[in-house]
């Protein structure tokens, strides 16, 4: 066992070599992690373990990408309910240097999920962004209980896709 882990940091370095040798400088890559609340437990240290983990070796492939000069992001999308009970060295690092919180419609920020969805939509349909909400939904026929179609859609998302964005 006390061989163990000097196998695996070896593998683990190998691997970070041979990612950022073969990575194109002339692209930019994204390897992303989501829906990391499923199967969350509070209870449950080793499933904390395994953010940490995740988030750590994150940083280290980021880094190791910027000092080889590839446009290689790892990207952690994290409920900020759940980041906050992970307890970990060099937590207030990550935090202050990669860590983007994503607030909707809220008067800290000026973006708005309307925002997001209109330039997506405008994306999609090939066409411009100012109004686009509107061309894809009519809001003069409100949901029931008399709301908006935006409003319906804000009160059913919680304000989430999710709380942060962790670039580590």
């Amino acid at each position: 066992m006390d061989y163990l882990p000097v196998v695996i940091q070896d593998v683990n370095k190998r691997l970070l070599t041979a990612i950022t040798h073969s990575a194109n400088p002339e692209l930019e890559y994204f390897v992303c992690f989501a829906e990391l609340d499923l199967g969350f437990s509070l209870t449950d240290s080793d499933y904390a373990s395994k953010l940490v983990g995740l988030l750590l070796a994150a940083r280290r492939v980021n880094n190791a990408a910027q000092e080889s000069g590839k446009r290689l992001s790892v990207v952690i999308f994290l409920r900020d309910d759940i980041y906050q009970l992970l307890r970990f060295e060099d937590k207030n690092k990550i935090t202050e240097s990669a860590v983007a919180r994503i607030e909707w419609d809220t008067g800290q920020t000026s973006d708005s999920l309307k925002h997001l969805m209109e330039k997506r939509f405008a994306k999609v349909f090939d066409t411009e962004e100012v109004g686009c909400w509107n061309r894809v939904f009519n809001e003069n026929r409100q949901m029931s209980g008399h709301q908006t179609k935006y409003q319906h859609i804000i009160d059913r998302t919680f304000l989430r896709p999710r709380d942060r964005f962790i670039g580590c």
